[in-house]
């Protein structure tokens, strides 16, 4: 079994998890910190405990800088000027230690990447950690200044892995809300060594012999142990495992960072599926993972952005830091208390990057970043002004001013950085992006350094503090490219960033006031929060129905344009503004009164064509019920929810409306139902799913139709399960409409693989109880899938028995009698669903290892979906295609599944046949003269279908579209987009002619 389950249908593990990805990105954005916090107590750790491997660095390099002014350090690696009898370093050896350790870095950055992604974060980690433990005794030990700067090489090597690994863990394995602190976290390591490196240096620097330096190196070796111990416990980045294929192995280590028991709505599975739907899109997006993919496509841009935002940091004038000293020491103020003030503005930076968390919980990371450059470039520019003084108070007015640097850019750009790296990279391609840029930034302060001692030194350029003019300019240059460049990623996951790079959306920035253009062209919501009310149900009933209510404007392209509105009417009730709509206005569409209600005749109009055209399919409702609705809905919120969600219902039901003078020349059915749709939503009645009646079961079961009619099935199985909850919640079982919606929640459930978290008890009502005969049929084809049969049906049990799937089989193709009482409609939608389902549950057998070519049972051998697409041939003879066509794009998929079962099992049985008998191939091609004839079949279906088909038998595509009589279709004559390949795979997938091939 284990075999099975890792060789999974296609369809399972990639397009079934779209939806639970989608709902785990809408969980994931509206998470707040302390409920992340909660969730996520363990990934915080493990994330702080890698982090601090950057306080070596932060400490080295500030250590390094300090010692040059340590008499003993001086007298060890430096000559003594006869002049003045002086001990002190060289300053092209200063150049060579300091740039040497950023030479090293480089190199660990380089080999990060590749090395990262083979073996992954934790043993890249541990061999590092204990690399650097063994090159500081180079360091400790070393006899000159030549083997100290091979030293400072060798220990920049696990620091600039070091680098890369620890922001990449930091912003993986956190949700969004937390991403900026961890990630942040970076920049405050990298403060806190430097703080202490000065402390160090500090209590060092007095001493007369050579542990004057060898102590700050000693101390070196404190961190490397402790982090080391902290890295093995720790679990991989669930990424790392999904980019390697192993679903099991992310599940683990995200199971390991989390804490389940802290939140009840919690799907480890819905995650792992946010994951794989994000890695499987960017493979999509940007196929590889070389260093050259990062400047291809749409990775160009972010490759620019991660690069250019990381050189910023070096070129904004942050060099200029860590000559505090110097200037205070040019203000008279002694050598020890000119590091005890060097101490105090880094302990500034410490209380700045702390203060940044906050900053980034209220702002977007771009303002954060352009605010804080346009800051520096003013402190800059007194700087620069403030030399032309040339007195002691000037020097004390620079120390003051880069006092204030120091806190402005530890509370800005300094720590905002690391979050927009992490989080502007592909996921894919995040390793290699970030070493590229680290890689770049290190380079630059090279040159930075380089710099910065001919300017500053006395017997070189010897400009003093007018070297702020020169970083002034650079940092106007910073301003100027995040103003134009760069783009806001706050609240969006790796996913809805992957989209909207693709769409070449320069702004993605929403205001969440209105329909954000951006977020519309990637087909994203908008990234807006929405208060949520509070009270009504408690407990498992209570977590479905809040998931519901917070998705209620997540999702698709039906987010009101605006909040809700109340407005006093003449009867005191308060009433929606929903008449409000951007665009085309319903008053274009269907005449709104004065009242802000809708006409009476456009009301009428939709009753009657529902009562002539939909009841006989959905007999549910009726004339009275609908008309005291309608008289209600000037006075009542939920009567105004109801008709307006009944009409969108309606206008997206199918072509009921083709006949009937309802549009405008300007409006479409779809375009108008959308209208319709958002206007039921901003009628936000907090009572309906908190005290349900039977009004709310059909409003939630209106606007899943009425999202189920725009093709939104995403958006419309949370309105599925709301109608099927607030169903099971009623003491009574005579609601039709209820019957109906949990039918079709089971039937959504097979066809997307989705789990069933509302079970039928003993307490559920029972078949009898059903209101019509055709619901009572209805029910019984869908009764015996319980949720031992979902258990399998998704995976999640990797067990299951010949005789029990014999017996669902035998269930659902006797459950209904030969002779069917009801309207063709009724006919049309029983008949085909129950093929359907005898065609799902035979996908199973093969799955198994059940099917036999000898097998005495028909749904035990290949050629049983042969049978079943003969049976809905002949049905297709017998009924009008009017009753086919009336179930919408729902009946079209379940003809769909059928037909795609039975071009998979062609290849594997005998197709000839005499001139005087139909066979296999006349029934595919039956079955696709039909789906031509359905909505939405001729433009999306049956291009799906010969795509199959042209990839198991294209000898039959020819055929099959001369019998459809349609054009090969551009899908076919080469490779695919990757939106039709993700369509593809959604709609069709692998996994049964897969299972076919190991049962053959």
């Amino acid at each position: 079994m284990a075999e099975k389950h890792i060789e999974q249908p296609v369809a399972v593990k990639f397009v079934a998890p779209i939806e639970e990805a989608q709902h785990a990105a809408s969980g994931e954005k509206s998470m707040s910190l302390i409920q992340a916090i909660k969730l996520y107590p363990k990934a915080v750790g493990w994330s702080v405990v890698l982090s601090s491997a950057l306080i070596m660095e932060g400490y080295d390099l500030a250590l390094l800088g300090s010692l040059y002014g340590s008499p003993q350090f001086n007298m060890k690696y430096g000559r003594q000027n006869p002049k003045t009898g002086k001990w002190s370093v060289p300053a092209n050896w200063q150049s060579a230690l300091s740039n040497g350790a950023r030479a090293g870095e480089v190199i660990g950055l380089l080999g990060s990447g590749f090395v990262s992604e083979r073996y992954g974060y934790r043993k890249t980690m541990i061999t590092s950690l204990i690399a650097m433990i063994a090159f500081i005794f180079i360091l400790f030990f070393a006899p000159n200044i030549k083997i100290l700067v091979v030293g400072e090489v060798f220990c920049g090597i696990p620091w600039g892995i070091f680098q890369t690994i620890t922001t990449q863990y930091a912003s993986e394995v956190a949700p969004v809300v937390l991403r900026p602190y961890l990630t942040t976290f970076v920049n405050m390591c990298w403060v806190m060594g430097q703080f202490i490196a000065a402390g160090v240096n500090r209590g060092c620097v007095q001493r007369p012999d050579q542990w004057a330096y060898r102590i700050p190196f000693a101390i070196q070796w404190i961190w490397p142990v402790p982090i080391m111990i902290g890295v093995f416990l720790a679990p991989e980045s669930p990424w790392w495992h999904v980019r390697k294929g192993n679903r099991e192995g992310a599940r683990a280590a995200l199971l390991r960072l989390t804490s389940p028991e802290k939140h009840p709505d919690f799907n480890p599975d819905e995650v792992i599926a946010m994951i794989e739907h994000t890695n499987e899109l960017e493979k999509n997006i940007s196929e590889g993972t070389s260093y050259l993919d990062c400047f291809r496509g749409t990775d160009l841009r972010r490759t620019e952005i991660v690069c250019c935002t990381w050189i910023a940091q070096t070129i904004c004038g942050t060099n200029i830091m860590g000559y505090f000293a110097y200037f205070m020491q040019k203000a008279g103020l002694p050598t020890v208390q000119s590091f005890n003030m060097s101490m105090i503005s880094l302990a500034l930076g410490l209380v700045g990057t702390a203060g940044s968390w906050w900053l980034m919980a209220h702002f977007g990371r771009r303002t954060i970043h352009f605010s804080g450059a346009c800051v520096l470039f003013v402190i800059l520019i007194i700087v620069g002004s403030i030399s032309f003084a040339g007195t002691q108070a000037g020097y004390w007015a620079t120390g003051g001013m880069l006092i204030l640097f120091v806190f402005i850019y530890d509370f800005t750009i300094g720590p905002v950085t690391y979050s927009i790296v992490s989080e502007m990279s592909s996921t894919r391609l995040k390793s290699k992006t970030i070493v590229l840029a680290r890689a770049l930034y290190n380079t630059s302060n090279i040159v930075v350094n380089v710099l910065t001692n001919y300017q500053l030194g006395e017997a070189n350029w010897n400009w003093g503090a007018k070297t702020a003019f020169f970083w002034a300019g650079t940092c106007g240059c910073v301003v100027v490219w995040v103003f134009f460049r760069l783009p806001e990623p706050r609240g969006r996951t790796y996913g809805e960033l992957d989209m909207l790079f693709e769409q070449r959306v320069r702004k993605i920035k929403c205001n969440g006031l209105q329909p954000c253009p951006s977020c519309r062209s990637a087909e994203l919501p908008c990234n807006f929060t929405v208060t949520q009310r509070r009270g009504g149900n408690r407990g498992a009933r209570a977590t479905i129905l809040n998931e519901l209510r917070g998705c209620v404007i997540q999702g698709g392209n039906t987010n009101p344009s605006s909040p809700v509105e109340s407005i006093p009417t003449s009867q005191g009730h308060p009433t929606s503004s929903y008449h409000m709509i951007e665009g085309n206005t319903i008053e274009r569409s269907l005449s709104l009164s004065s009242a802000g209600t809708l006409e009476t005749g456009a009301i009428d109009m939709c009753i009657t064509a529902y009562l002539e055209r939909i009841y006989p399919v959905v007999p549910f409702l009726t004339a009275d019920i609908l008309r005291t609705e309608a008289l209600h809905s000037s006075a009542s919120l939920l009567s105004r929810q109801f008709i307006v969600s009944f009409c969108a219902y309606v206008v997206t039901f199918g072509k009921v409306l083709d006949e009937v003078s309802l549009f405008s020349s300007h409006t479409s059915a779809s375009d108008l139902g959308t209208q319709l749709l958002n206007t039921a939503l901003r009628i936000q009645v907090p009572e309906r799913v908190s005290t349900p009646t039977r009004q709310s079961v059909f409003i939630s079961f209106f606007l899943y139709g009425s999202y189920a009619g725009l093709g939104n099935y995403r958006q419309g199985w949370f309105y599925l399960r709301e109608a099927t909850t607030l169903f099971m919640m009623q003491k009574s079982g005579e609601d039709g409409e209820g019957w109906y919606s949990r039918d079709v929640y089971r039937s959504h459930a097979i066809r997307k693989n989705r789990p069933i978290t509302l079970q039928v008890t003993s307490s559920s009502p029972s078949l009898i109880d059903a209101p019509s005969r055709g619901l009572q049929y209805l029910a019984s084809l869908f009764r015996p899938f319980d949720e031992v049969f979902f258990a399998v049906w998704n995976g999640s049990r990797q067990e299951c028995s010949k005789e029990w799937l014999l017996g669902l089989e035998r269930d659902v193709r006797t459950a209904l009698p030969v002779p069917l009482s009801v309207s063709s409609e009724q006919i049309s939608n029983l008949r085909v669903s129950q093929l359907w389902l005898q065609i799902k549950l035979w996908e199973l057998f093969p799955r198994f290892g059940f099917l036999s070519s000898e097998s005495v049972y028909e749904c035990l051998t290949f050629r049983y979906p042969i049978t079943v697409a003969r049976d809905l041939s002949v049905l297709a003879i017998k009924l009008p295609i009017g009753s086919l066509q009336i179930h919408g794009v729902g009946m079209t998929e379940k003809i769909f599944d059928i037909a795609c079962a039975l071009a998979d099992v062609l290849p594997f049985v005998s197709t000839a046949t005499s001139q005087l008998e139909l066979g296999p191939v006349d029934f595919l091609t039956s079955t696709t003269s039909l789906l031509a004839k359905l909505p939405d079949g001729e433009a999306k279906f049956v291009p799906l279908l010969l795509a199959k088909v042209n990839e198991l038998l294209p000898e039959l595509v020819k055929g099959l579209c001369e019998a459809v009589q349609i054009q090969v279709p551009p899908l076919l004559e080469g490779p695919m987009s990757p939106d039709s390949r993700f369509v593809y795979e959604e709609e069709v997938g692998r996994g049964l002619y897969a299972d076919l091939r190991r049962g053959r």
